[in-house]
């Protein structure tokens, strides 16, 4: 897998200051047969919940893109 530990982030990420540095997690469903998808900026804990039509590479890459693409940067990250 192409990942970066958490202990290997930049510390400015640490601080929790700038905006746009997302923690993405996936919650599984019972028997892992649903997941949501959650995005939280974390500085502003701006959080987005997608349902995913699977947890496979695709579906979370697709859900991550949509939630992406509804950023208004013009706004200050407010998804």
């Amino acid at each position: 897998m192409n990942r970066t530990p958490i202990d290997k982030r930049p510390n400015i990420v640490d601080k929790r200051k700038r905006l746009g540095d997302l923690e993405i997690d996936l919650m599984m469903g019972k028997n892992h047969k649903a997941a949501l998808l959650v995005l939280t900026d974390r500085a502003s804990l701006h959080t987005r919940i997608k349902k995913l039509s699977g947890k496979d590479c695709i579906s979370v890459t697709k859900g991550i893109i949509s939630c992406l693409k509804k950023i208004n940067t013009s706004r200050d990250l407010d998804f």
